[in-house]
């Protein structure tokens, strides 16, 4: 039996971070228009430095389908074959659809963690105004994290360091005094 999402409403409030908030982050922040994927590398580097172990999953499968484009594209292949190529590629998948983007586990207690990566908005230097809207979990990414916290894991939406650090926050503590200790 699969599992399926349920239509969430959008006023649906949740226990964990999930909605984009522009007055949690300082103003110089927003203005940079910081891509997913350097939120991901910052926070993997503030988890690598407290010794958190972290994986990196690529439920989309996308990282790998990109390169398989390029490398499609290099070789000039009709775009037919192109095509029957990434639509043979479209179901294959690392991880079930809406799993989180980081995940692991904190000791001592194994308090298993997944924080799903999302680009915060962009601020217009000049005006203030937002220029691009921050990421937004997929139905299914909140499916995801809702089954994981309802088994006891840290989850939430991560639009910066700060905001995994608070999704690990009840966990982090124990942690650090075990793998320097």
């Amino acid at each position: 039996m699969r599992l399926e999402p349920s239509p969430s409403p959008a006023n649906t409030e949740r226990p964990y971070l999930w909605k984009f908030d522009p007055a949690r982050y300082k103003r110089a922040y927003l203005f940079g228009g910081v891509p997913e994927e350097r939120v991901q590398a910052d926070i993997r580097s503030a988890l690598s430095y407290l010794h958190v172990d972290a994986a990196v999953v690529d439920a989309g499968f996308s990282a790998i389908r990109g390169k398989v484009w390029g490398a499609m594209k290099k070789l000039r292949l009709p775009e037919s074959v192109a095509m029957a190529i990434m639509n043979a590629l479209k179901d294959v998948s690392a991880a079930p659809v809406g799993w989180s983007d980081l995940c692991g586990c904190l000791a001592p207690s194994g308090r298993a963690f997944y924080i799903e990566v999302k680009a915060p908005a962009k601020l217009d230097p000049v005006k203030g105004t937002i220029i691009s809207r921050a990421g937004v979990p997929t139905r299914e990414q909140l499916f995801f994290l809702e089954r994981m916290a309802a088994r006891g894991a840290l989850v939430g939406i991560a639009w910066s360091v700060e905001d995994a650090l608070a999704i690990l926050g009840p966990g982090l503590a124990g942690h650090k005094a075990t793998v320097r200790g």
